[in-house]
């Protein structure tokens, strides 16, 4: 259960959310993981907020790796920008934690999670290990709707599911729009960067791709070829984003 706030005890309120998901770890591991593994069912684990934290403290008491396990993702994570997991046994092998986070549009991280922590929230500026998480700035509010300035992280539930279902080879066919490959600017305040792949163009050269959601529009993806100068130049477009994928010839199924 969610904690509900008191403006006037926000410390307090932040001290009793954190050891409630602390306590929630463990039953989350052994009714939800645990029942998933048993079963053989494929699954991706996604936290939101404070959800991360259980996550985090689930992993971390799991000794044996994670066969069925098929993505993680943290929205928004509450957790300071040092933490990592300290045991990885859990990970299957290449596996990273994906990481949205947003460092304009979420006011509850600029504000009252850095009043209430010296470090600033992997959350808002992303965590400082790299090698256990791959950090993708995005224009998501932590509040619900944003109050009429941006979509919450709800709206990235459908990207996210493209892009799991692209990995286990399961396709949704669509069509992309008409494109011109027009230059476009860091996009930080309207687009939400989903990942980063590396593709080979016409000639055969390695060219970096990454991949945005709008996010006013959250049914709306674009390409972006990246330059060797940091120069983004859009390259696909269109409501499907399986069907970019497959334009640029990013296998189904494969490592990305």
């Amino acid at each position: 259960d969610s904690v509900e706030v008191d403006l006037l005890r926000a410390g307090a309120s932040w001290i009793k959310a954190q050891k409630r998901a602390d306590a929630e770890a463990l039953r989350y591991k052994r009714q939800v993981i645990d029942r998933l593994e048993r079963e053989g069912r494929p699954y991706v684990l996604v936290g939101y907020s404070v959800g991360s934290r259980v996550i985090m403290g689930a992993l971390e008491s799991t000794t044996t790796e994670l066969k069925h396990l098929r993505g993680i993702y943290f929205l928004g994570a509450a957790m300071t920008r040092d933490k990592t997991l300290k045991n990885r046994r859990a990970l299957p092998r290449g596996m990273r934690i994906i990481n949205y986070h947003s460092p304009y549009r979420d006011m509850v991280h600029r504000m009252a999670f850095n009043f209430i922590s010296e470090s600033p929230g992997g959350g808002q500026v992303g965590f400082d290990d790299t090698e256990l998480f791959e950090n993708y700035p995005v224009s998501c509010s932590h509040a619900h709707k944003g109050v009429g300035i941006a979509v919450d992280y709800s709206g990235m539930a459908e990207a996210i599911a493209f892009l799991e279902l692209y990995k286990a080879g399961q396709v949704i066919n669509g069509r992309t729009k008409v494109n011109w490959e027009t230059p476009v600017q860091d996009g930080e305040i309207w687009w939400n960067r989903l990942m980063t792949v590396r593709v080979k163009d016409p000639a055969g050269r390695p060219v970096e791709i990454d991949f945005e959601q709008h996010s006013m529009r959250p049914g709306y993806y674009r390409a972006l070829r990246i330059g060797g100068g940091g120069d983004r130049t859009r390259v696909a477009r269109g409501e499907n984003l399986h069907a970019i994928l497959a334009k640029l010839k990013v296998e189904p199924g494969g490592k990305r």
